[in-house]
This record gives C-alpha cells, structure tokens and sequence, in this order.
C-alpha cells in the first residue's frame, strides 16, 4: 500500500492509500464525485485524506507527511531529518 497525493477539478489536493496510481484515481473520484487532474506519490501519507489502508495487525498508518505539496513525487523523505523527528 503506497500514500498518493491527488490534485482535483473543484476540491482541495487530498492523500489516498492505494495499491496503484490508477486505483488511487478511482478512490479520489469515487469519494470527492470530483474529477482528479494529477496522482503523485507521496512517502508517506498526509492529511487530509480521503481514504486509509488499515492493517490487520499494525494498524493504521499515521500521516507523517508534513508538507505533502513538497515531497509529492518523491519515494522517500528529502528532509535530512523527517518531519515527525
């Protein structure tokens, strides 16, 4: 499971939790009835989100991601200390 960030016709840039960029589109158009214009990646996810990944054992995933207009597109934190240190 992979965090997206998604940028949309009429509603604000929202994080999903997706198994593929393709899924995360249909998520983001799914929840918002809003057309989605750009999935990027995030490396972790980021708030507000519109859908969450719950792991049967683990949980949810937190939204470490601070400042998800910056690190979108990118695999990993490009911080020299991550954001939630």
């Amino acid at each position: 499971m992979r965090a997206y960030w998604l940028t949309f016709e009429g509603h604000t840039p929202s994080c999903v939790d997706a198994e593929s960029d393709y899924d995360a589109k249909v998520i983001g158009k799914h929840v918002t009835k809003c057309e989605v214009t750009k999935v990027e990646s995030l490396p972790y996810p980021a708030t507000p989100r519109l859908s969450s990944y719950q792991h049967p054992v683990y949980g949810l995933t937190p939204s470490f991601c601070l400042h998800p207009e910056k690190c979108k597109g990118m695999s990993s934190c490009p911080r020299s200390y991550s954001c939630v240190e």
